[in-house]
């Protein structure tokens, strides 16, 4: 039982209250796994076609994972890390999802690369 609140308010119309979570454990597990399968369908969308391979390449080039995040400079190579570890995350989801496409978008950044 929560206590009353000043002026003999209650937590219903106490509009700085928290919502009540109202969502089962069952729901909220079947939210998630809806949105992870809408997340991986549309990375398999993206790559797909040569215009969506290009944008992961180039997130992929601008998170540095195909580069040495170290600096010499301990700041600098701790923010490096963070941008190749988001790009890492991309790989892996890619990799895992549209193995072929990956194959192929590294196919067509060797074919780019100058």
């Amino acid at each position: 039982h929560r206590p009353r609140l000043l002026c003999g308010m209650t937590d219903a119309h106490n509009p700085y209250a928290e919502p009540e979570d109202t969502e089962t454990q069952e729901d909220r597990k079947a939210r998630l796994e809806n949105e992870v399968k809408g997340e991986i369908g549309d990375i398999v969308w993206l790559m797909s076609n040569k215009r969506g391979r290009r944008i992961v390449r180039r997130l992929l080039d601008q998170a540095g994972v195909y580069q040495l995040s170290y600096t010499g400079e301990a700041l600098s190579t701790a923010f490096n890390e963070g941008r190749r570890s988001a790009g890492n995350k991309l790989i892996a989801i890619v990799a895992a999802h549209c193995p072929e496409q990956y194959t192929l978008l590294l196919r067509e950044r060797s074919d780019n690369v100058d």
